[in-house]
């Protein structure tokens, strides 16, 4: 199909333009060669562009069943607000119209106040409107708190294993667990294959820079013992458990901040990471020989085994 073209180039002989796709990228190409743009100053122009025409369907349909429609957005202008303060980033826009569509977010506070700066702003916006008070987010951090330790996607009998290690101190029934995960929803990808994980690393990020938050407080370190101690329970390890666990045991610091709880014949001492390492392990030298290691090194472990002394100062 072509279509008439209002701007024509000044080099082609043609006065039509193909119509290849609802993103008019040919559009792009015949509108940028009349003024001199950088290279940064094209691609914001082409993105806002292209992300406008995805989403301004999306957003459109959930406005047409809005009857006050024309007193929320009365010039249309909506769309266009949103893709500015998106700056490129697609995973902002999509959060932003799944509060709108889910009704957590009214319309006119899109218009009427400032847009989050970006997304993790605007993950500050979704912990607000998720957790309505900090007894509900008291309830669930410990799951986030699995979630920023954990290495890999958890399925839900991970997680009943992780909670309930004989020396946990949260210890979760499975009807718990389902409320726990219902709520946190907003907040979680589910996979097809019954994996669960953080939804994104932009909720990553806000959680571990706002781990002292005055409503919203998270302690990764709490994740990271918890599994520490549901590797233990498996004892004894293989090569790649055992560096597993060296991470946990790295990341939690058990003597400088568990203070002796949990396992304190190891966590009331210095080198107690040492002899806790050592009760899981059959033989401790063939730590290090494992592929995962070898191809991709986790140095601070590696560095653990071979000077353990050093951790224990």
């Amino acid at each position: 199909m072509r279509v008439p073209c209002k701007n024509k180039h000044p080099k082609t002989d043609t006065n039509t333009t193909p119509v290849t796709s609802p993103i008019p990228f040919s559009y792009y190409a015949l509108q940028l060669h009349e003024t001199t743009y950088n290279g940064e100053e094209v691609v914001k122009r082409m993105l806002f562009r292209e992300q406008g025409a995805i989403f301004h369907y999306q957003l459109d349909n959930h406005l047409l069943s809005n009857p006050r429609r024309s007193v929320i957005d009365p010039f249309g202008d909506l769309v266009d607000r949103i893709v500015f303060a998106a700056n490129g980033n697609v995973l902002y826009i999509r959060l932003l119209l799944r509060l709108v569509e889910t009704g957590r977010l009214p319309l006119r506070y899109l218009l009427q106040t400032n847009l989050p700066a970006d997304d993790l702003d605007l993950y500050g916006l979704i912990m607000e409107l998720t957790f309505t008070s900090p007894a509900t987010f008291a309830r669930v951090v410990p799951v986030l708190d699995v979630f920023l330790a954990s290495l890999r996607p958890l399925d839900r009998n991970t997680l009943l294993s992780v909670f309930n290690s004989p020396k946990s101190d949260v210890p979760m029934m499975d009807m718990q667990l389902d409320e726990i995960l219902a709520i946190l929803t907003p907040l979680l990808s589910f996979a097809g294959n019954g994996l669960i994980a953080l939804h994104d690393t932009a909720l990553r990020e806000w959680l571990l820079k706002n781990a002292t938050h005055p409503k919203f407080p998270s302690d990764a370190r709490h994740g990271h013992i918890l599994f520490a101690l549901h590797l233990t329970q498996q004892a004894p390890l293989n090569s790649v458990q055992l560096f597993e666990l060296a991470h946990h045991l790295l990341k939690a610091h058990p003597y400088k901040y568990m203070h002796g709880k949990y396992m304190p014949e190891f966590t009331s001492m210095k080198d107690g990471q040492i002899g806790w390492i050592k009760q899981c392990s059959d033989d401790i030298r063939k730590a290090l020989f494992n592929h995962r290691n070898m191809f991709f090194p986790n140095t601070k472990a590696s560095y653990y085994y071979l000077f353990p002394s050093e951790f224990s100062r």
